[in-house]
């Protein structure tokens, strides 16, 4: 079991061990949900390229709430 303390409930490795070296041009991606969120550790690395989006809002921590330009 990882120890994180920003997360609620347990995180385990399932079978990855840690740490681990992410190749060039693949990210490691984890859900937040880490009881439940299919991620990398059942996945495996991602490609970059897969990736699709942009931040537009930031809401956390509350009291830096703003809009993110574009």
């Amino acid at each position: 079991m990882i120890q994180e303390a920003y997360v609620k409930g347990e995180t385990y490795a399932e079978g990855i061990e840690f740490p681990i070296r992410v190749p060039e041009g693949k990210v490691f991606v984890m859900g937040d949900n880490r009881e439940v969120s299919l991620d990398s550790r059942q996945l495996g690395f991602i490609d970059y390229k897969q990736i699709e989006g942009k931040a537009v809002l930031k809401v956390w921590p509350l009291s830096k709430i703003r809009i993110i330009e574009k």
